[in-house]
């Protein structure tokens, strides 16, 4: 019996420690993230918010899809600012 008992804490110590590492891959995975949009961010110029594009021709496209980073006007917005 004190064995069954010993097996079974040892297994509950097993899983508590692969929920304890996974919430610190995840906390590290977003701190991660969190630092590279930083670096993104301060790239296109620092003082530019990011551009969302609503493309009202384009109606039959899903909900999801109708939102989207616009890459040529912030380069064309970066590259304004260099010539500055």
């Amino acid at each position: 019996l004190a064995i069954i008992f010993s097996a079974l804490g040892f297994l509950i110590w097993v899983v508590y420690l692969r929920y304890l590492l996974a919430k610190k891959t995840i906390d590290s995975q977003t701190e991660i993230d969190k630092f590279r949009l930083q670096l993104e961010y301060k790239q296109y110029g620092g003082d530019m918010p990011l551009q969302l594009e609503y493309n009202q021709k384009d109606q039959s496209q899903k909900p999801g899809m109708l939102i989207g980073w616009d890459a040529k006007k912030a380069s064309e917005k970066k590259a304004r600012d260099e010539k500055k």
